[in-house]
Protein backbone atom coordinates (compact mmCIF):
# COMPACT_ATOMS: atom_id res chain seq x y z
CA UNK A 1 0.00 0.00 0.00
CA UNK A 2 1.10 3.53 -0.74
CA UNK A 3 -0.42 6.76 0.49
CA UNK A 4 0.56 10.38 -0.18
CA UNK A 5 -0.77 13.79 0.81
CA UNK A 6 0.18 17.04 -0.94
CA UNK A 7 -1.00 20.64 -1.05
CA UNK A 8 0.00 24.26 -1.45
CA UNK A 9 1.41 26.12 1.56
CA UNK A 10 1.65 22.81 3.45
CA UNK A 11 -2.14 22.46 3.47
CA UNK A 12 -3.31 18.85 2.93
CA UNK A 13 -5.53 19.13 -0.15
CA UNK A 14 -4.78 16.08 -2.28
CA UNK A 15 -4.78 12.57 -0.87
CA UNK A 16 -3.65 9.60 -2.95
CA UNK A 17 -3.97 5.90 -2.28
CA UNK A 18 -2.69 2.85 -4.14
CA UNK A 19 -3.23 -0.71 -2.92
CA UNK A 20 -2.13 -3.96 -4.57
CA UNK A 21 -2.82 -7.56 -3.55
CA UNK A 22 -1.25 -10.51 -5.37
CA UNK A 23 -1.53 -14.21 -4.56
CA UNK A 24 0.47 -17.00 -6.14
CA UNK A 25 -1.46 -20.09 -7.17
CA UNK A 26 0.81 -23.10 -7.54
CA UNK A 27 4.17 -22.61 -9.23
CA UNK A 28 3.38 -20.19 -12.05
CA UNK A 29 -0.16 -18.79 -11.71
CA UNK A 30 -1.24 -15.63 -9.90
CA UNK A 31 -4.42 -13.75 -9.12
CA UNK A 32 -4.66 -10.28 -7.70
CA UNK A 33 -6.50 -7.05 -7.23
CA UNK A 34 -5.72 -3.34 -7.20
CA UNK A 35 -7.39 -0.12 -6.11
CA UNK A 36 -6.38 3.51 -6.57
CA UNK A 37 -7.98 6.60 -5.12
CA UNK A 38 -7.74 10.39 -5.26
CA UNK A 39 -9.52 12.57 -2.71
CA UNK A 40 -9.22 16.31 -3.26
CA UNK A 41 -10.43 19.37 -1.36
CA UNK A 42 -9.70 22.71 -3.01
CA UNK A 43 -10.16 25.65 -0.69
CA UNK A 44 -10.50 28.15 -3.55
CA UNK A 45 -13.66 26.83 -5.19
CA UNK A 46 -14.87 24.38 -2.53
CA UNK A 47 -14.52 21.53 -5.00
CA UNK A 48 -14.82 18.17 -3.30
CA UNK A 49 -13.78 15.42 -5.64
CA UNK A 50 -12.91 11.79 -5.43
CA UNK A 51 -11.83 9.26 -8.00
CA UNK A 52 -11.76 5.52 -7.43
CA UNK A 53 -10.50 2.82 -9.77
CA UNK A 54 -9.80 -0.82 -9.28
CA UNK A 55 -10.29 -4.34 -10.44
CA UNK A 56 -9.02 -7.87 -10.43
CA UNK A 57 -6.46 -9.51 -12.68
CA UNK A 58 -5.33 -13.07 -13.21
CA UNK A 59 -2.54 -14.97 -14.92
CA UNK A 60 -3.34 -18.67 -14.93
CA UNK A 61 -0.71 -21.03 -16.38
CA UNK A 62 -1.26 -24.68 -17.30
CA UNK A 63 0.38 -27.41 -19.33
CA UNK A 64 3.68 -27.02 -17.48
CA UNK A 65 3.72 -23.24 -18.02
CA UNK A 66 3.11 -23.73 -21.74
CA UNK A 67 -0.33 -22.09 -21.90
CA UNK A 68 -1.72 -18.96 -20.29
CA UNK A 69 -5.19 -17.61 -19.62
CA UNK A 70 -4.91 -14.01 -18.42
CA UNK A 71 -6.91 -10.86 -18.17
CA UNK A 72 -8.51 -8.26 -15.95
CA UNK A 73 -11.86 -6.75 -15.03
CA UNK A 74 -11.69 -3.10 -13.99
CA UNK A 75 -13.87 -0.14 -13.08
CA UNK A 76 -13.53 3.60 -12.50
CA UNK A 77 -15.82 6.04 -10.72
CA UNK A 78 -15.50 9.80 -10.20
CA UNK A 79 -17.40 12.53 -8.36
CA UNK A 80 -17.14 16.31 -8.63
CA UNK A 81 -19.06 18.65 -6.30
CA UNK A 82 -21.38 15.84 -5.32
CA UNK A 83 -22.25 14.91 -8.91
CA UNK A 84 -21.44 11.29 -9.73
CA UNK A 85 -20.10 10.56 -13.17
CA UNK A 86 -21.18 7.24 -14.71
CA UNK A 87 -19.05 4.28 -13.72
CA UNK A 88 -16.67 3.11 -16.42
CA UNK A 89 -15.79 -0.52 -17.11
CA UNK A 90 -12.93 -2.27 -18.88
CA UNK A 91 -11.86 -5.83 -19.50
CA UNK A 92 -9.12 -7.82 -21.20
CA UNK A 93 -9.16 -11.54 -21.96
CA UNK A 94 -6.32 -13.48 -23.56
CA UNK A 95 -5.49 -17.12 -24.23
CA UNK A 96 -1.91 -17.85 -25.33
CA UNK A 97 0.69 -20.53 -25.92
CA UNK A 98 3.95 -19.20 -24.47
CA UNK A 99 6.50 -21.94 -25.13
CA UNK A 100 7.50 -24.08 -28.06
CA UNK A 101 8.71 -23.66 -31.61
CA UNK A 102 5.32 -22.19 -32.49
CA UNK A 103 3.60 -19.77 -30.11
CA UNK A 104 0.23 -18.14 -30.63
CA UNK A 105 -2.55 -16.34 -28.87
CA UNK A 106 -5.76 -14.38 -29.18
CA UNK A 107 -7.46 -11.83 -27.02
CA UNK A 108 -10.17 -9.23 -26.58
CA UNK A 109 -9.71 -5.76 -25.06
CA UNK A 110 -12.66 -3.55 -24.21
CA UNK A 111 -12.82 -0.05 -22.69
CA UNK A 112 -16.09 1.84 -22.54
CA UNK A 113 -16.13 5.60 -23.12
CA UNK A 114 -16.52 6.37 -19.39
CA UNK A 115 -13.54 4.36 -18.15
CA UNK A 116 -10.91 6.82 -16.85
CA UNK A 117 -8.06 6.01 -14.47
CA UNK A 118 -5.83 8.99 -15.28
CA UNK A 119 -6.28 10.71 -11.90
CA UNK A 120 -3.79 8.25 -10.38
CA UNK A 121 -2.90 5.86 -13.23
CA UNK A 122 -2.44 6.22 -16.96
CA UNK A 123 -4.69 5.22 -19.86
CA UNK A 124 -3.93 6.24 -23.43
CA UNK A 125 -7.34 5.49 -24.94
CA UNK A 126 -10.82 4.39 -23.95
CA UNK A 127 -13.95 3.95 -26.11
CA UNK A 128 -12.34 0.96 -27.80
CA UNK A 129 -13.07 -2.70 -28.51
CA UNK A 130 -10.22 -4.65 -30.08
CA UNK A 131 -9.85 -8.28 -31.14
CA UNK A 132 -6.30 -9.44 -31.77
CA UNK A 133 -4.33 -12.55 -32.74
CA UNK A 134 -0.63 -13.40 -32.60
CA UNK A 135 1.54 -16.12 -34.15
CA UNK A 136 5.27 -16.61 -33.46
CA UNK A 137 7.95 -19.04 -34.62
CA UNK A 138 11.49 -19.97 -33.51
CA UNK A 139 13.43 -21.02 -36.61
CA UNK A 140 15.24 -24.38 -36.38
CA UNK A 141 13.93 -24.83 -32.85
CA UNK A 142 16.02 -21.81 -31.74
CA UNK A 143 19.28 -23.58 -32.69
CA UNK A 144 22.03 -22.33 -35.03
CA UNK A 145 21.54 -22.76 -38.77
CA UNK A 146 23.33 -21.32 -41.79
CA UNK A 147 24.90 -17.92 -40.92
CA UNK A 148 22.64 -17.46 -37.87
CA UNK A 149 22.94 -18.43 -34.22
CA UNK A 150 19.22 -18.00 -33.78
CA UNK A 151 16.28 -16.35 -35.54
CA UNK A 152 12.63 -15.79 -34.77
CA UNK A 153 9.58 -14.04 -36.18
CA UNK A 154 6.04 -13.17 -35.19
CA UNK A 155 2.97 -11.55 -36.70
CA UNK A 156 0.29 -9.66 -34.79
CA UNK A 157 -3.05 -8.58 -36.27
CA UNK A 158 -6.02 -6.62 -34.94
CA UNK A 159 -9.53 -5.49 -35.68
CA UNK A 160 -11.00 -2.61 -33.68
CA UNK A 161 -14.14 -0.54 -33.29
CA UNK A 162 -15.23 2.29 -31.04
CA UNK A 163 -17.30 1.17 -28.06
CA UNK A 164 -19.80 4.05 -28.04
CA UNK A 165 -20.53 4.52 -31.74
CA UNK A 166 -19.57 1.07 -33.02
CA UNK A 167 -17.48 2.89 -35.64
CA UNK A 168 -14.96 0.79 -37.55
CA UNK A 169 -11.46 1.93 -36.56
CA UNK A 170 -9.47 -0.23 -38.89
CA UNK A 171 -7.73 -3.58 -39.14
CA UNK A 172 -4.04 -4.18 -39.59
CA UNK A 173 -0.99 -6.29 -38.94
CA UNK A 174 2.51 -5.95 -37.54
CA UNK A 175 5.24 -8.43 -38.49
CA UNK A 176 8.74 -8.63 -37.01
CA UNK A 177 11.67 -10.90 -37.88
CA UNK A 178 14.97 -10.83 -36.01
CA UNK A 179 18.22 -12.78 -36.08
CA UNK A 180 21.62 -13.00 -34.39
CA UNK A 181 24.44 -13.93 -36.75
CA UNK A 182 27.39 -16.18 -35.91
CA UNK A 183 29.46 -13.00 -35.83
CA UNK A 184 27.16 -11.59 -33.10
CA UNK A 185 25.58 -9.00 -35.36
CA UNK A 186 21.85 -8.28 -34.90
CA UNK A 187 19.33 -7.94 -37.73
CA UNK A 188 15.70 -6.87 -37.45
CA UNK A 189 12.97 -6.24 -40.00
CA UNK A 190 9.49 -4.87 -39.21
CA UNK A 191 6.50 -4.47 -41.51
CA UNK A 192 3.21 -2.83 -40.53
CA UNK A 193 -0.06 -2.32 -42.36
CA UNK A 194 -2.99 -0.34 -40.99
CA UNK A 195 -6.51 0.61 -42.14
CA UNK A 196 -6.29 -2.21 -44.67
CA UNK A 197 -10.02 -2.02 -45.39
CA UNK A 198 -10.46 1.62 -44.47
CA UNK A 199 -11.53 2.89 -41.10
CA UNK A 200 -11.79 6.06 -39.03
CA UNK A 201 -9.68 7.96 -36.51
CA UNK A 202 -11.72 9.40 -33.64
CA UNK A 203 -9.10 11.90 -32.50
CA UNK A 204 -7.25 13.30 -35.54
CA UNK A 205 -9.83 16.10 -35.93
CA UNK A 206 -9.18 17.23 -32.32
CA UNK A 207 -12.72 16.88 -30.99
CA UNK A 208 -14.53 17.74 -34.23
CA UNK A 209 -15.58 14.17 -35.03
CA UNK A 210 -14.06 11.11 -36.72
CA UNK A 211 -12.31 11.24 -40.07
CA UNK A 212 -11.49 8.50 -42.57
CA UNK A 213 -7.93 7.16 -42.85
CA UNK A 214 -6.17 5.91 -46.00
CA UNK A 215 -4.51 2.50 -46.16
CA UNK A 216 -0.97 2.62 -44.77
CA UNK A 217 2.08 0.39 -45.15
CA UNK A 218 5.46 0.81 -43.47
CA UNK A 219 8.73 -1.10 -43.43
CA UNK A 220 11.57 -0.68 -40.93
CA UNK A 221 15.01 -2.23 -40.68
CA UNK A 222 17.86 -2.17 -38.18
CA UNK A 223 21.38 -3.58 -38.14
CA UNK A 224 23.66 -3.81 -35.11
CA UNK A 225 27.32 -4.73 -35.51
CA UNK A 226 29.19 -7.22 -33.31
CA UNK A 227 27.95 -6.85 -29.72
CA UNK A 228 31.37 -7.97 -28.39
CA UNK A 229 33.25 -5.02 -29.87
CA UNK A 230 34.05 -1.81 -28.02
CA UNK A 231 32.76 0.17 -31.03
CA UNK A 232 29.27 -0.72 -32.21
CA UNK A 233 27.26 0.76 -35.09
CA UNK A 234 23.47 0.55 -35.47
CA UNK A 235 22.06 2.07 -38.68
CA UNK A 236 18.28 2.04 -39.20
CA UNK A 237 15.60 3.17 -41.64
CA UNK A 238 11.82 3.44 -41.83
CA UNK A 239 9.62 4.07 -44.86
CA UNK A 240 5.85 4.57 -44.73
CA UNK A 241 3.47 5.21 -47.61
CA UNK A 242 -0.30 5.55 -47.86
CA UNK A 243 -2.74 5.16 -50.72
CA UNK A 244 -3.26 8.94 -51.09
CA UNK A 245 0.38 9.68 -51.87
CA UNK A 246 1.65 10.45 -48.38
CA UNK A 247 5.04 9.18 -47.34
CA UNK A 248 7.36 9.26 -44.36
CA UNK A 249 11.09 8.48 -44.34
CA UNK A 250 13.26 8.19 -41.24
CA UNK A 251 16.96 7.31 -41.25
CA UNK A 252 19.18 7.00 -38.21
CA UNK A 253 22.58 5.97 -36.96
CA UNK A 254 23.53 5.04 -33.39
CA UNK A 255 27.15 4.64 -32.33
CA UNK A 256 28.17 3.07 -29.01
CA UNK A 257 31.81 3.24 -27.97
CA UNK A 258 33.30 1.84 -24.79
CA UNK A 259 36.40 3.95 -25.24
CA UNK A 260 38.02 2.89 -21.96
CA UNK A 261 37.06 0.86 -18.94
CA UNK A 262 35.93 4.08 -17.29
CA UNK A 263 34.44 5.92 -20.30
CA UNK A 264 31.32 5.02 -22.31
CA UNK A 265 30.00 7.20 -25.15
CA UNK A 266 26.88 6.94 -27.28
CA UNK A 267 25.60 9.18 -30.04
CA UNK A 268 22.42 9.05 -32.12
CA UNK A 269 21.71 10.94 -35.32
CA UNK A 270 18.35 10.83 -37.11
CA UNK A 271 16.82 12.59 -40.09
CA UNK A 272 13.04 12.48 -40.51
CA UNK A 273 10.92 13.67 -43.41
CA UNK A 274 7.19 13.64 -44.05
CA UNK A 275 5.57 14.58 -47.33
CA UNK A 276 1.95 14.98 -48.39
CA UNK A 277 0.44 13.38 -45.27
CA UNK A 278 -3.24 14.21 -44.78
CA UNK A 279 -3.41 15.66 -41.27
CA UNK A 280 -5.41 18.06 -39.11
CA UNK A 281 -4.12 21.64 -39.24
CA UNK A 282 -6.47 23.71 -37.02
CA UNK A 283 -10.04 24.31 -35.90
CA UNK A 284 -11.34 27.57 -37.36
CA UNK A 285 -14.39 29.84 -36.94
CA UNK A 286 -16.29 31.09 -39.97
CA UNK A 287 -19.03 33.77 -39.92
CA UNK A 288 -21.73 34.14 -42.57
CA UNK A 289 -22.28 37.80 -43.37
CA UNK A 290 -24.99 39.45 -45.45
CA UNK A 291 -22.62 39.79 -48.40
CA UNK A 292 -20.14 36.97 -47.91
CA UNK A 293 -18.06 35.05 -45.41
CA UNK A 294 -15.42 35.94 -42.82
CA UNK A 295 -12.70 33.92 -41.07
CA UNK A 296 -11.59 34.28 -37.48
CA UNK A 297 -8.13 35.86 -37.27
CA UNK A 298 -7.31 33.51 -34.39
CA UNK A 299 -7.82 29.74 -34.40
CA UNK A 300 -10.48 29.77 -31.68
CA UNK A 301 -14.12 28.87 -31.09
CA UNK A 302 -16.78 31.40 -32.19
CA UNK A 303 -17.73 32.34 -28.62
CA UNK A 304 -14.12 33.41 -27.99
CA UNK A 305 -14.12 35.91 -30.87
CA UNK A 306 -15.76 39.28 -31.37
CA UNK A 307 -16.99 40.70 -34.68
CA UNK A 308 -13.77 42.68 -34.95
CA UNK A 309 -11.78 39.43 -34.83
CA UNK A 310 -13.09 38.26 -38.21
CA UNK A 311 -11.45 38.91 -41.60
CA UNK A 312 -13.43 39.01 -44.83
CA UNK A 313 -12.79 36.17 -47.28
CA UNK A 314 -12.40 36.96 -50.99
CA UNK A 315 -14.61 34.01 -51.94
CA UNK A 316 -17.01 31.63 -50.22
CA UNK A 317 -15.29 28.53 -51.57
CA UNK A 318 -17.06 25.46 -50.14
CA UNK A 319 -18.61 27.35 -47.20
CA UNK A 320 -22.08 27.71 -48.76
CA UNK A 321 -22.25 23.95 -49.25
CA UNK A 322 -20.92 23.33 -45.76
CA UNK A 323 -23.56 25.64 -44.22
CA UNK A 324 -26.39 23.62 -45.77
CA UNK A 325 -25.22 20.45 -43.94
CA UNK A 326 -23.45 21.82 -40.85
CA UNK A 327 -25.20 22.99 -37.72
CA UNK A 328 -24.18 26.48 -36.54
CA UNK A 329 -22.11 26.74 -33.40
CA UNK A 330 -24.22 26.64 -30.22
CA UNK A 331 -25.52 30.09 -29.37
CA UNK A 332 -25.07 31.47 -32.89
CA UNK A 333 -27.15 31.40 -36.05
CA UNK A 334 -24.42 32.46 -38.46
CA UNK A 335 -21.13 31.13 -37.10
CA UNK A 336 -19.57 27.75 -37.76
CA UNK A 337 -16.68 25.90 -36.15
CA UNK A 338 -14.89 23.62 -38.61
CA UNK A 339 -11.79 21.39 -38.68
CA UNK A 340 -9.26 22.37 -41.34
CA UNK A 341 -7.05 19.67 -42.84
CA UNK A 342 -4.03 19.92 -45.08
CA UNK A 343 -1.16 18.02 -46.65
CA UNK A 344 1.65 18.15 -44.12
CA UNK A 345 5.35 18.33 -44.98
CA UNK A 346 7.95 18.22 -42.21
CA UNK A 347 11.70 17.95 -41.84
CA UNK A 348 13.53 17.19 -38.61
CA UNK A 349 17.09 16.61 -37.50
CA UNK A 350 17.93 15.16 -34.08
CA UNK A 351 21.38 14.64 -32.58
CA UNK A 352 21.93 13.29 -29.07
CA UNK A 353 25.10 12.52 -27.12
CA UNK A 354 25.40 10.48 -23.92
CA UNK A 355 28.47 9.85 -21.85
CA UNK A 356 29.37 8.11 -18.59
CA UNK A 357 32.65 8.85 -16.85
CA UNK A 358 33.35 6.48 -13.96
CA UNK A 359 36.18 7.57 -11.67
CA UNK A 360 35.44 4.83 -9.14
CA UNK A 361 32.46 2.73 -8.03
CA UNK A 362 31.63 5.62 -5.70
CA UNK A 363 32.15 8.59 -8.06
CA UNK A 364 30.78 9.04 -11.58
CA UNK A 365 29.54 11.73 -13.99
CA UNK A 366 26.75 11.19 -16.52
CA UNK A 367 25.94 13.69 -19.28
CA UNK A 368 23.29 14.01 -21.96
CA UNK A 369 22.94 16.58 -24.76
CA UNK A 370 20.21 16.76 -27.39
CA UNK A 371 19.76 19.02 -30.40
CA UNK A 372 16.40 18.99 -32.19
CA UNK A 373 15.59 21.11 -35.24
CA UNK A 374 12.23 20.71 -36.98
CA UNK A 375 9.95 22.63 -39.29
CA UNK A 376 6.68 21.90 -41.04
CA UNK A 377 3.91 23.29 -43.22
CA UNK A 378 0.42 22.45 -44.48
CA UNK A 379 -0.67 22.78 -48.11
CA UNK A 380 -3.87 22.00 -50.08
CA UNK A 381 -6.32 23.05 -47.32
CA UNK A 382 -9.73 21.42 -47.00
CA UNK A 383 -12.68 21.52 -44.59
CA UNK A 384 -14.19 18.52 -42.81
CA UNK A 385 -17.80 18.15 -43.94
CA UNK A 386 -18.40 14.72 -42.39
CA UNK A 387 -16.40 11.65 -41.47
CA UNK A 388 -16.02 10.64 -45.13
CA UNK A 389 -15.76 13.99 -46.89
CA UNK A 390 -13.24 16.82 -47.05
CA UNK A 391 -14.14 19.90 -49.12
CA UNK A 392 -11.13 21.47 -50.92
CA UNK A 393 -10.71 25.16 -50.12
CA UNK A 394 -7.93 26.53 -52.38
CA UNK A 395 -8.73 30.15 -51.42
CA UNK A 396 -8.28 29.52 -47.70
CA UNK A 397 -6.01 32.45 -46.79
CA UNK A 398 -4.15 31.16 -43.74
CA UNK A 399 -0.71 29.62 -43.92
CA UNK A 400 -0.03 27.01 -41.20
CA UNK A 401 3.70 26.63 -40.59
CA UNK A 402 5.82 25.95 -37.51
CA UNK A 403 9.46 25.86 -36.45
CA UNK A 404 10.91 24.03 -33.43
CA UNK A 405 14.42 24.68 -32.12
CA UNK A 406 15.64 22.89 -29.00
CA UNK A 407 18.99 22.26 -27.30
CA UNK A 408 19.19 20.59 -23.89
CA UNK A 409 22.03 19.47 -21.66
CA UNK A 410 21.91 17.51 -18.40
CA UNK A 411 24.98 16.69 -16.30
CA UNK A 412 24.76 14.61 -13.10
CA UNK A 413 27.62 14.01 -10.67
CA UNK A 414 27.04 11.15 -8.21
CA UNK A 415 29.30 10.70 -5.19
CA UNK A 416 28.65 7.98 -2.62
CA UNK A 417 30.80 9.58 0.05
CA UNK A 418 30.04 6.81 2.56
CA UNK A 419 28.16 3.49 2.15
CA UNK A 420 24.48 4.25 1.51
CA UNK A 421 24.94 8.05 1.63
CA UNK A 422 24.98 9.88 -1.71
CA UNK A 423 25.52 13.44 -2.97
CA UNK A 424 24.08 14.46 -6.35
CA UNK A 425 25.02 17.65 -8.22
CA UNK A 426 22.86 18.35 -11.29
CA UNK A 427 23.10 20.99 -14.02
CA UNK A 428 20.24 21.36 -16.54
CA UNK A 429 20.61 23.71 -19.53
CA UNK A 430 17.71 24.42 -21.92
CA UNK A 431 17.28 26.52 -25.06
CA UNK A 432 13.81 25.96 -26.48
CA UNK A 433 11.49 27.80 -28.89
CA UNK A 434 8.37 26.73 -30.75
CA UNK A 435 7.20 29.35 -33.24
CA UNK A 436 4.14 29.43 -35.45
CA UNK A 437 4.25 31.79 -38.39
CA UNK A 438 1.77 34.65 -38.74
CA UNK A 439 -0.96 32.77 -40.62
CA UNK A 440 -1.51 35.71 -42.99
CA UNK A 441 2.15 36.33 -43.86
CA UNK A 442 2.98 35.88 -47.56
CA UNK A 443 6.43 34.34 -47.11
CA UNK A 444 7.08 30.70 -46.24
CA UNK A 445 9.47 29.70 -43.45
CA UNK A 446 9.49 26.15 -44.73
CA UNK A 447 10.90 27.07 -48.13
CA UNK A 448 13.43 29.66 -46.99
CA UNK A 449 14.75 28.31 -43.68
CA UNK A 450 17.69 25.87 -43.65
CA UNK A 451 19.09 23.66 -40.89
CA UNK A 452 22.27 25.81 -40.54
CA UNK A 453 20.06 28.87 -40.02
CA UNK A 454 17.97 26.98 -37.45
CA UNK A 455 21.14 25.94 -35.64
CA UNK A 456 22.30 29.55 -35.54
CA UNK A 457 18.90 30.69 -34.23
CA UNK A 458 18.92 27.97 -31.54
CA UNK A 459 22.15 29.18 -29.98
CA UNK A 460 20.88 32.76 -30.02
CA UNK A 461 18.04 31.79 -27.69
CA UNK A 462 18.37 32.89 -24.09
CA UNK A 463 19.06 29.75 -22.03
CA UNK A 464 17.44 28.49 -18.85
CA UNK A 465 19.92 27.00 -16.36
CA UNK A 466 18.98 25.06 -13.25
CA UNK A 467 21.33 23.75 -10.56
CA UNK A 468 20.16 21.11 -8.10
CA UNK A 469 21.83 19.56 -5.07
CA UNK A 470 20.49 16.40 -3.42
CA UNK A 471 22.07 14.89 -0.33
CA UNK A 472 21.12 11.66 1.41
CA UNK A 473 22.66 10.43 4.62
CA UNK A 474 22.12 6.87 5.85
CA UNK A 475 21.94 6.94 9.65
CA UNK A 476 21.71 3.18 10.24
CA UNK A 477 23.28 0.55 8.02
Amino acid sequence: MLGATTGNDFQPEHHYLVGRLRQELGTYSTIGGMVTGLFRQRSGDDELRYSLAGGTDWDLRFGGNTFRFGGHLSFSHRQVNGQDAPTGLATALRLERLQGVWTYGTGLDGFDDRFNVNDVGQLRRNNLVRLWMRLGHQFNNNRPFGPFQQADAFIFSWHQRSYREGLYMGSGFFMRAGALTRGFAELELRVRGDYLWGGYDLYEARGMGPIYQPRQLSIEGEYGSDTRRSLRLEPSFELEIDEEGGRRLNTGLQVEWSALDWLDLRTELSLRQQHNLLRWASNESFARLADGWALGAESAAPDELTEADFTRLPSAGPLDELATRYDPYEGFADRYYVAVFGRRDTRALELSLRGTLTFSPMLSVQSFAQLLLARGRYTDPSLRLDKDTLLPFPDYPKRHEFVLNSFRVNVVLRWEYRPGSVLYLVWAHDRDAYDRADPFQPDSWYQELTFPEQLRDTFRLFPDNAFTVKLTYLIFS
